[in-house]
């Protein structure tokens, strides 16, 4: 754009929780060879079940089989699950926002530990390309 913000996702509809998205993300290729992730509830309840829809290096968006909204600002257990290597992955992330159709949801995670995903998982090629920025110079004072 030309005031060189980048334009704002869709805004959600009426009454959705907000979706905050911070950083580049990667869609899944959906459905052939989807992602699985299980879901651990922090209160021990039954473990969820749903694909990885897209995929950052800080959070991720998981569609689950199911509704999660009693889970929203919760850490909660994640076991990705790779269908061909049969390589998992864990990490501990936030819950922090789901979106509601009528028999699933999208449900928002932010990665709590680890805070980034490691390198040389499954999920690199999956993984956008993180360009490293040098920190900006001070403007000098008049």
């Amino acid at each position: 754009m030309a005031d060189g913000k980048q334009a704002a996702d869709p805004q959600p509809t009426p009454g959705a929780a907000p979706t905050p998205r911070r950083e580049q993300r990667t869609v899944m290729p959906f459905p052939s060879g989807a992602i699985r992730v299980e879901i651990s509830p922090p209160n021990g309840d039954a473990i969820l079940h749903g694909n990885l829809w897209d995929l950052s290096h800080d959070g991720c968006c998981v569609v689950v089989d199911g509704l999660a909204d009693e889970l929203v600002h919760s850490n909660c257990g994640l076991t990705i699950k790779d269908p061909v290597s049969g390589s998992t992955l864990e990490a501990l992330a936030l819950l922090e926002w789901c979106d509601d159709t009528i028999t699933n949801c999208f449900c928002g995670f932010r990665f709590v530990m680890p805070e980034q995903l490691p390198s040389g998982s499954f999920l690199d090629d999956y993984l956008p390309k993180q360009s490293i920025q040098p920190p900006e110079e001070p403007l000098p004072s008049p």
